[in-house]
């Protein structure tokens, strides 16, 4: 784990479901562009707090159509999910407990992570640094989106798809990261439970974009990517910046 290090206080709090939520234009296909392929290995990691029971949140997506390919992270009726569409299909992965049952709190860390290897059987979901599901095994299409902006906090579909809580330290990785290296984001609050620097994270060179994590130069308008890749993302609506996190 991480140790030494001051956890990074920064969440941004989403009031409106499908008003408020964080956007970037799409950047084009590829994992440095956060669309990757079925052959490039890659995950996602997000803390959330949710304010509602049983909810159908996003944290982040690349879909914001139902007929495009790309993926959607997030919760479903309060489980831990990733849906990632190629082609005609959709595949999902769900966690088989209720990550509603912290409605209320506490902060919830999750991730999903892939290895490249062209089958959903490669997608594991971890939540709060536990192992919940794997993907069975399917055949991977094409899973690119050149069309779609990337949003925090929205996705596609309906309605109750959008973000009501707060969400933090958001980062996006071109590598399938382990469980040693997921237990250094779940513990890195000065070696405790809580987001840290990820540049002291290990693979923190495969790092593409981190996002919520107290920039300096974070404010109303726009939220700045903590990594070196200058990925930073316009606010819609009126969500609130907060000094709090896990």
């Amino acid at each position: 784990m991480t140790t030494g290090i001051q956890g990074r206080k920064s969440s941004m709090f989403f009031a409106s479901p499908r008003s408020d939520y964080l956007t970037l234009a799409n950047l084009g296909s590829g994992v440095a562009n956060l669309s990757p392929a079925s052959d490039e290995p890659f995950s996602i990691s997000g803390w959330y707090f949710t304010e509602e029971s049983s909810p159908s949140y996003t944290i982040m997506s690349n879909r914001q159509s139902s007929v495009n390919a790309g993926y959607w992270f997030g919760l479903q009726s309060g489980r831990g999910s990733f849906s990632i569409r190629h082609g005609s299909t959709t595949t999902l992965i769900q966690s088989p407990g209720r990550e509603d049952a912290y409605y209320s709190g506490p902060w919830i860390h999750q991730v999903i992570t892939y290895d490249g290897g062209g089958n959903a059987s490669g997608l594991t979901l971890y939540v709060n640094g536990a192992f919940t599901v794997a993907g069975t095994s399917v055949t991977l299409g094409s899973t690119t989106n050149t069309t779609d902006p990337i949003r925090i906090a929205d996705g596609y579909g309906a309605s109750a798809y959008g973000m009501k809580g707060s969400i933090s330290n958001v980062s996006f990785w071109d590598k399938e990261l382990t469980p040693a290296e997921i237990d250094h984001i779940l513990h890195g609050n000065n070696g405790g439970r809580g987001p840290g620097d990820l540049n002291y994270h290990p693979s923190f060179s495969n790092c593409v974009g981190w996002w919520l994590a107290d920039h300096a130069d974070d404010d109303s308008t726009k939220i700045y990517d903590a990594s070196s890749n200058n990925n930073n993302f316009t606010i819609t609506g009126s969500p609130v910046l907060r000094k709090i996190s896990p």
